[in-house]
């Protein structure tokens, strides 16, 4: 009997174990579209390692660099934002408020208008499908 296991990128780093069957290698799922609902078959019984499981699935995305890093309190900053899985970015804060005009420029650059703002270093954080990614002092 081969049952179905709802998995999450970005789950806590634990093993999956189904109830005792004769185990059978996992079947390889098929690609789908970034963000959509994925399933994975195993036998039941299988212990699956989270690194497995990880491995079946594009990596978290990341932020290499924030361009200009500074930018008046007022706001309007056009801020040009670098690293890797650009694609599935959906939104970008400067600290508590939201990034405006958000434009994914290709897999490793997006563009957004830095909103108004106290003066200071603010994290910047980019919503991902795959989960958040901060940006520490990303942005004063």
């Amino acid at each position: 009997m081969i049952r179905t296991v709802p998995c999450r990128q970005g789950t806590p780093n634990h093993s999956l174990l189904l109830p005792r069957q004769p185990q059978e290698r996992p079947a390889q799922p098929r690609r789908l579209p970034q963000g959509s609902r994925r399933h994975l078959r195993y036998q039941a019984g299988t212990v699956v390692l989270q690194s497995e499981i990880d491995s079946l699935f594009a990596p978290a995305a990341t932020v290499t660099s924030v361009t200009p890093a500074t930018g008046p309190a007022a706001g309007g900053t056009t801020v040009t934002i670098r690293g890797t899985r650009r694609a599935g970015v959906s939104a970008v804060k400067f600290g508590a408020a939201a990034g405006i005009a958000l434009v994914v420029v290709s897999d490793t650059e997006l563009r957004v208008k830095a909103p108004a703002g106290a003066t200071g270093a603010v994290n910047v954080v980019v919503s991902a499908d795959s989960g958040d990614v901060t940006k520490t002092g990303g942005f004063t």
